[in-house]
């Protein structure tokens, strides 16, 4: 019976991250290169402190390269294919985005206003 109650319980949080994720939604008009940065830091900084002073394989660091050139290579397919939605004053209705968020206090502004996000 728990078992059940629990796959129950999965599936609907899978459903709603699927449901939360398809949605369109507001997006932050700053760049995030600093954090990719400063996450490269701590990600360089946290290998050399967990390798220490054991030995590391070539083929080991072989698999860890091409594992993040993968990794890179799917993060630029996903970028050039992912549309980002950029309001302006004088976009036609039919080229806006279907967004329940963006109401008519936004003015067709890229980013919301102050008062609406504080």
């Amino acid at each position: 019976m728990w078992s059940l109650a629990n796959m129950a319980i999965g599936l609907l949080v899978v459903g709603l991250l699927v449901t939360r994720q398809l949605q369109p939604r507001l997006a932050k008009e700053s760049s995030s290169v600093r954090l990719v940065a400063i996450l490269a830091v701590f990600g360089v900084i946290e290998t050399r402190n967990a390798i220490g002073a054991h030995t590391v394989p070539v083929t080991a660091l072989a698999w860890l390269g091409l594992s993040l050139v993968a990794g890179a290579g799917m993060g630029a397919i996903r970028a050039a294919t992912v549309r980002v939605w950029r309001l302006t004053p004088t976009m036609p209705l039919a080229d806006r985005p279907p967004n329940p968020q963006m109401s008519s206090s936004h003015k067709g502004r890229s980013v919301p206003c102050a008062p609406c996000h504080r």
